[in-house]
């Protein structure tokens, strides 16, 4: 089984990184294109768990800890067989 797990700033939260991409988009040629940006991170792990109630609840922990910092960062995942 795969977890596909997503991880980004909670909002109001500040994104240095997410705005340094704003800027360099906005003085492309495609300026003025984008009305929200954030970055994040992402990662794929295979899991050693067959039954999908486990590997949600093993997905859970590592997200939550010690994947996301929870105080400032947001996640979510999916499972894929």
């Amino acid at each position: 089984m795969i977890a596909r797990i997503c991880i980004g700033k909670k909002a109001g939260v500040p994104d240095p990184e997410a705005e340094k991409s704003r800027q360099q988009i906005e003085d492309s040629r495609f300026g003025g294109q984008i009305k929200l940006i954030s970055a994040g991170k992402y990662f794929e792990i295979k899991l050693a768990e067959g039954d999908e109630n486990k590997a949600k609840a093993q997905t859970e922990g590592m997200s939550s800890d010690p994947l996301a910092k929870t105080d400032i960062e947001s996640y979510r995942f999916e499972l894929v067989p």
